[in-house]
């Protein structure tokens, strides 16, 4: 995931947690992986497992209508119709 703007306290915090968990898992040997996060634990995925692979978000998640709600476009829209 990417985001824009300032980081926040949380995103300073986590990307310091993420960055010393990689640190631990290069120490153990493990390369070839990409630290993640899932739900509010550290994990890691092999990057051979999920190179290339899309993941895909359900239309009606919450996010998403959230999203559009406030004028985000997803380009899924239909253009609207003048009569």
């Amino acid at each position: 995931l990417q985001r824009g703007g300032s980081p926040s306290a949380y995103d300073r915090v986590l990307s310091t947690e993420m960055g010393s968990y990689a640190g631990q898992l290069a120490r153990e040997g493990k390369h070839g992986i990409t630290v993640a996060i899932d739900g509010v634990r550290l994990t890691y995925n092999a990057l051979n497992e999920i190179a290339g692979r899309t993941k895909f978000v359900p239309h009606d998640h919450e996010l998403i209508t959230v999203a559009k709600s406030l004028g985000v476009s997803f380009g899924d829209e239909r253009p609207y119709q003048f009569n």
